[in-house]
């Protein structure tokens, strides 16, 4: 019985974020974008919280620069050639594996 595979959560890792325990493969640009923006937030909750308390005197923090929008901005789903081009690519190999080739596979 074959074993379906979930495309959509990458199961291979970048180096720079190999181990940290996320199950989507983050460019280290990426996971600053994602931390600047959570303690942007954090900073936030409690600047809204002091603002009740105290009023208008209390300084508001900063916004990150980076773009959180472009982070999340959905990428284009490959599909048949251009999913096995990118995955020849990008997938690491150890002691240079090759990947066989499947011929029907390769004319679906």
């Amino acid at each position: 019985m074959a074993t379906a595979i979930d495309v959509d959560i990458p199961v291979v890792r970048d180096a720079e974020t190999q181990g940290e325990g996320y199950p989507y493969n983050w460019s280290r640009e990426e996971m600053q974008t994602i931390q600047d923006h959570k303690q942007y937030h954090l900073d936030m909750h409690d600047y809204l919280e002091d603002l009740e308390y105290y009023g208008p005197s209390v300084m508001k923090p900063k916004k990150p620069k980076n773009n959180l929008s472009e982070t999340t901005k959905t990428k284009e789903r490959l599909y048949g050639d251009q999913l096995h081009v990118y995955l020849k690519d990008n997938c690491k190999t150890i002691d240079d594996t090759v990947i066989p080739q499947i011929p029907v596979a390769s004319r679906m």
